[in-house]
């Protein structure tokens, strides 16, 4: 992080409106974009952008430099995708949302998946590519995904 961004940092966390609309001038179409790929619609990707860019002025305050700019931004902008398409998780089967929040959300490999649950890395798998594959075509119907690799 450059000495000139981590002082337009300090003063929008400082409530400088000016110094935050140069930070958003910076990274706004980053951030669509990033929400784009996720979200897979230009409506969708507009509302997750400016939802991400509100927590940042409100979370700004609380940021202290421990990670880079960037990498919070879009840690934010990931949450606000998975905020969006929490609906689309509801619609899952319990057996197939548990795999994909455990694999998605938390981190967790497909062995410690397995020692979760009680099931063997393989299963493990095979049901996250199955959870995958419903998540999409669900989304797919609300027009939140034009495409889509199960194999992410």
């Amino acid at each position: 992080m450059s000495e000139q961004e981590l002082n337009l940092i300090q003063k929008a966390a400082a409530g400088d409106r000016d110094a935050f609309a140069r930070l958003l001038e910076k990274y706004e179409k980053q951030v669509y974009h990033h929400a784009l790929r996720m979200v897979g619609n230009a409506e969708d990707a507009a509302d997750v952008t400016q939802e991400c860019f509100l927590k940042v002025w409100q979370g700004l305050p609380s940021f202290h430099g421990d990670s880079a700019f960037s990498t919070w931004l879009f840690r934010l902008t990931d949450n606000a995708c998975i905020d969006l398409n929490r609906e689309g998780l509801a619609a899952l089967s319990e057996e197939h949302r548990r795999v994909l929040v455990l694999r998605e959300i938390d981190g967790l490999s497909y062995e410690e998946i397995g020692d979760i649950l009680g099931l063997t890395p393989g299963t493990v798998k095979s049901r996250i590519a199955r959870a995958r594959l419903a998540l999409a075509k669900f989304l797919r119907k609300r027009g939140n995904f034009s495409g889509f690799d199960a194999s992410i």
